[in-house]
């Protein structure tokens, strides 16, 4: 995220000077920021055997981490530059923090004291849309489309509002709550809106803790869930 100053030299009339900010009113100065939005590389789930991936934590393939670069490199082209990175936003996914980390580095070129993993803020809520007991499943699988039938398949990942099939604890990729168990892509839109809401300093006090309170790596975090499931 690159900040810049601008001077706010007009107001359009329709707008009461009342209703405004105290720095707004007297004409003062405001702070703009440019939004970065970057997917992460290629992991090993994605390709031609592509499989729901989810919140399952897969790692990046060796064109994910090259993809990670390139991307760096053309921000750095284009004069975003990561010394002018204020802060990154990531899910705590190490696909996704590890694109994150490359691309910063990218930026940085030959000056890699310009950047720093401080900067990375990482959070659940940024996860990928929870594929409930899809995940892990090959997206060319017949046997779903067998069992379920292609337009349910289909709602299930291009429709807002159908979720697939709840996971179970005896799955494979289970994780014990706070992960759901399903998601629609409306459920993934509140909670990254949630999210917004909160960096936005709109954030409902007795929640405000549930941000990025985590840094754990992701062996750290997958070891409380082999201890969280052990009997």
């Amino acid at each position: 995220m690159q900040r810049g100053r601008h001077l706010i030299s007009s107001l359009p009339a329709r707008l009461h000077q009342g209703s405004l900010p105290e720095n707004l009113r007297s004409g003062g100065r405001r702070s703009v920021s440019t939004l970065i939005l970057l997917r992460h590389g290629q992991s090993i789930w994605n390709g031609d055997k592509a499989r729901f991936t989810g919140w399952c934590d897969v790692p990046l393939t060796v064109r994910g981490r090259v993809q990670a670069v390139a991307a760096g490199q053309l921000l750095r082209a284009r004069g975003f530059k990561a010394s002018k990175v204020d802060v990154a936003f990531t899910s705590g996914l190490q696909r996704a923090v590890e694109t994150c980390e490359l691309a910063l580095a990218s930026m940085a070129g030959p000056d890699q004291h310009t950047w720093d993993s401080k900067r990375i803020r990482k959070c659940r809520r940024l996860n990928e849309r929870h594929y409930g007991s899809l995940q892990g499943r090959f997206k060319s699988d017949q046997s779903l489309i067998t069992t379920h039938g292609e337009e349910t398949v289909r709602s299930w990942r291009r429709s807002m509002h159908a979720a697939p099939p709840p996971m179970e604890d005896g799955h494979p990729h289970w994780a014990p709550p706070p992960a759901p168990t399903t998601e629609s892509l409306a459920d993934c839109q509140v909670r990254c809106a949630f999210l917004c809401c909160l960096l936005s300093r709109a954030r409902p006090p007795s929640q405000a803790s549930d941000l990025f309170g985590s840094r754990e790596s992701s062996k750290e975090k997958k070891a409380k869930r082999v201890r969280a499931v052990r009997p």
